[in-house]
């Protein structure tokens, strides 16, 4: 007879039962996946999860192999029909549009509005008691508040006043929309008041979070509190625009999500601190102490992954069994999945398990080789820095199609900065708790490291080229290069990579140190820039003149502030409106934020309710000392080689016109290009005077149908036409109709959809 123990052990030897844990954690994973991707799958699926079952039951020992698969078969189906009914329970809730008034209660921290506006808060609805708006209780939303409202605290409840949108009548692009749904956001408020009020009906975990999100940066203003706060417990709030994209571009924004880093500091500290007590109540006082403070962090996948794998190493610990770490990772995974399906497209999952399996993979590899060359900690510090940032490289470059070169330098001395920031800032706070005031000097230690980390990503982000912009489909070769780097240095060939990444390093900073700044064309050139459904077009000439004729649709920030950076734009020397739609004004808060036109803003500024929230930004220019002026058809606009004659509307056109028809009609002359830019005006207004020839027409709203587009382009005669849509818009744009008469004029069609930036000069355009 077998011994019960000796059983035990045999099974775990069995390559089956020692795969079996990651398989079918991963089969709970691929079936959540599988409902996030489709987002349905067939009602049998329980059925089919109970049958297969029933199959593995029946199967049993006797045939291993086949068991575990129809058991992961099962948990798979399993895991599409609960990742079908989480997506049901967690979808936004369904508002209209309207006035509201009504008291909400603040989840998460505030963070700094547009240009001259008040802060940005995202709420849930305890009560509506007033106007037109349909709001169930318990939607979230995002509130703008007014510009002299105080910034309010996370858990704390306020009376607000005023619009409701939507955002299923926006054109916003697919991952804004990924981003609205996984976060529950159902609209947006433009406030017109907000007015804190108490609120017994706060539960405990808003208590302690609001609590903890004051006081971890209470007595440090400004920035270094932000960044205080963000180190310790997470997220970028109060941060100004201008010190995010510093710390992104230096490659030290990770720092600011709450990681593994933070959660082993939590349970070291209260380890150290009970080092005289029992190993097992010692264990449990650090995982009550890790919960405590992962409920105080701003939420996230990073701190729900780190918060699993923390516990379930604490778990370990007490039970005396070493789990595998990628068990633990898988795990924190499918529970990070199960909770929220959506989470799949989340940029933020990416990077957090993307720089966790370079750890586990490249890191070891990169420490022992490097330890030949640098000092032990030096070493330790380059395998981490080295490791996360060769595997998350092909993840920022599909998300955000931005690297940053100086990263790996930058990292060897934020990282070691900033853990102390952590521990002083955390321990300030437990001193804060037993007696008001005793975390002061903590907490100015705190500062001390947050404002060196901010001087250090300032320095980063202006060595020239330390970031640079990449296209999206570099993310297939910088994952095999990841993947060729991690096989170099499993089979030993470390000395051979330390040579040859040695000289592809050189390689690229020398190339990066003789390259001029971003190219600038040498001829006038029409850009029109991929903004998604809207417009926004740039006209340069050779002698550094920018004029920018529409800012495209709003976002966070808006798309057209991207555009203009990665075509290197330094200064803005014309800003024209030519409609106050949304599409082609919402984003002028942000641009005037980054680019301060030299002289007024020139456009049409009067007109219907409708124009007024596309051109919200326009409310701030008297308070920020931006003049403005109106311009009709005979007036004409000139920078460096450029001049612009506007055709249409002429002077007093009546607010009883439509929007679309009183839209400015522009034609752009430079040496060898003109450009008609007739925005949203189609044939039958554009019809009622000459039109002139043009090389390019910027076809009319973004390509609608437009019955007497024919009768246009016999008389504008273009060489080719932009149509500036989005991807897969609502609208359908362009029509089928416009796409057909452009091509019976036998007219070269490009589109922002699909081309991206369409970029034109005298010397590349082709006449057919």
């Amino acid at each position: 007879m077998i011994p019960l123990r000796d059983a035990r052990q045999a099974r775990r030897a069995h390559p089956v039962a020692r795969a079996a844990p990651a398989v079918l954690l991963g089969a709970i994973g691929v079936g959540i996946g599988q409902s996030a991707l489709t987002e349905g799958s067939p009602v049998i699926m329980p059925v089919v999860a109970v049958t297969l079952a029933a199959c593995a039951v029946v199967v049993g020992v006797r045939r291993p192999g086949l068991c575990l698969m129809a058991m992961a078969l099962a948990l798979g189906a399993a895991g599409s029909a609960w990742g079908d009914a989480r997506q049901e329970q967690t979808r936004p809730a369904s508002v209209t549009a309207g006035s509201i008034s009504g008291k909400v209660r603040v989840d998460a921290p505030a963070r700094p509005g547009r240009a001259g506006a008040g802060d940005r808060v995202t709420v849930r609805v305890l009560g509506v008691d007033d106007g037109t708006a349909r709001v169930p209780e318990g939607a979230r939303l995002i509130v703008d508040l007014p510009r002299a409202a105080p910034t309010p605290r996370v858990g704390s409840a306020m009376r607000l006043r005023g619009a409701l949108r939507t955002f299923t009548d926006e054109d916003a692009p697919s991952w804004w929309r990924r981003y609205l749904e996984r976060e529950g956001i159902a609209g947006a408020v433009r406030a017109d008041s907000a007015t804190p009020v108490a609120d017994p009906g706060a539960g405990p975990r808003e208590r302690w979070r609001g609590w903890a999100q004051t006081r971890v940066s209470a007595r440090l203003p400004g920035e270094r509190g932000a960044v205080v706060r963000g180190l310790a417990l997470g997220g970028g709030a109060g941060l100004s625009e201008r010190t995010a994209t510093e710390f992104r571009d230096s490659g030290i924004w990770h720092l600011l999500a709450v990681s593994g880093q933070n959660v082993t500091a939590v349970a070291l500290a209260v380890m150290a601190v009970l080092g005289a007590a029992p190993r097992r109540p010692a264990i449990v006082v650090a995982a009550s102490c890790v919960v405590a403070y992962v409920l105080a962090c701003d939420g996230g996948p990073s701190v729900g992954r780190a918060a699993v794998v923390g516990l379930l190493v604490l778990g370990s610990q007490f039970t005396g069994r070493a789990r595998s770490h990628w068990h633990a990772l898988l795990l924190a995974l499918v529970g990070l999945l199960a909770y929220q399906p959506r989470s799949l497209f989340d940029p933020g999952l990416h990077l957090s398990f993307a720089a966790v399996g370079g750890l586990f993979l490249l890191s070891p590899g990169i420490d022992a080789l490097a330890r030949g060359w640098v000092p032990r900690p030096l070493a330790v510090l380059l395998g981490a820095s080295l490791g996360a940032g060769i595997a998350t490289a092909p993840v920022l470059a599909l998300h955000f199609e931005r690297l940053s070169v100086v990263g790996i330098a930058v990292n060897l001395v934020a990282v070691p900065l900033a853990a102390p920031v952590v521990v002083l800032a955390l321990v300030g706070l437990v001193a804060d708790a037993l007696a008001d005031g005793a975390g002061r000097p903590f907490t100015a230690g705190a500062a001390a490291g947050g404002q060196a980390l901010m001087w250090l990503a300032r320095a980063g982000s202006a060595v020239p080229h330390g970031a640079i912009d990449v296209p999206a489909w570099s993310a297939a070769p910088l994952g095999a290069c990841a993947a060729g780097i991690f096989i170099a240095l499993r089979r030993g060939h470390g000395a051979l990579l330390a040579r040859v990444g040695a000289g592809i390093t050189v390689l690229a900073v020398g190339s990066m140190l003789l390259a001029g700044p971003a190219a600038w064309p040498t001829d006038a050139e029409v850009a029109v820039l991929d903004v998604g459904q809207g417009q926004a077009l740039l006209l340069r000439d050779a002698r550094g003149g920018a004029v920018l004729v529409d800012v495209g649709p709003p976002g966070t920030p808006a798309p057209a502030v991207d555009r203009l950076r990665r075509l290197g734009v330094q200064r803005i020397d014309l800003l024209v409106l030519t409609h106050g739609a949304r599409d082609q004004a919402g984003g002028l808060a942000d641009i005037l934020e980054r680019w301060r036109p030299a002289g007024a803003i020139h456009g049409l500024f009067g007109g219907s309710s409708g124009e007024a929230d596309g051109l919200a930004g326009l409310a701030l220019l008297a308070e920020d000392s931006v003049p403005a002026r109106e311009v009709a058809a005979g007036d004409g606009l000139k920078v460096g080689d450029w001049r612009l004659d506007v055709l249409a509307p002429p002077a007093g056109v009546g607010g009883g016109t439509a929007a679309n028809d009183r839209s400015l009609v522009i034609v752009a002359r430079a040496p060898g290009l003109t450009v008609l830019i007739p925005s949203d005006a189609e044939g039958p207004v554009l019809l009622r005077r000459p039109l002139p020839p043009a090389d390019v027409l910027v076809v009319s709203h973004h390509g609608s149908d437009d019955p007497r587009l024919g009768e246009v382009l016999r008389q504008v005669r273009p060489a080719q036409a932009v149509i500036s849509a989005g991807a897969d818009n609502r609208h359908g744009h362009p029509a089928a109709t416009t796409l057909a008469a452009l091509g019976r004029a036998g007219i070269r069609v490009r589109r922002t959809d699909r081309e991206g930036d369409v970029r034109i000069t005298a010397a590349t355009l082709r006449r057919p």
